[in-house]
């Protein structure tokens, strides 16, 4: 079981990612520009709990 969840679980800044990253492909495939409050609430993610490195990646989007 150990091996299992080493192996597939994601981390925090994974699970961000893979949320956010969702979101603007559909957006992308909309041609429209979700706000930073509207990318958030879609996501089910809260600004104050963002990781380091999903914060970094929102910032080369001009999202945070």
């Amino acid at each position: 079981t150990q091996k299992f969840l080493a192996r597939y679980s994601e981390t925090v800044t994974e699970y961000q990612l893979r949320r956010i990253s969702q979101l603007l492909v559909d957006a992308a495939e909309k041609r429209v520009v979700p706000k930073k409050w509207e990318l958030f609430r879609q996501a089910g993610l809260s600004p104050q709990r963002i990781t380091d490195g999903t914060a970094t990646v929102l910032k080369s989007f001009d999202y945070f």
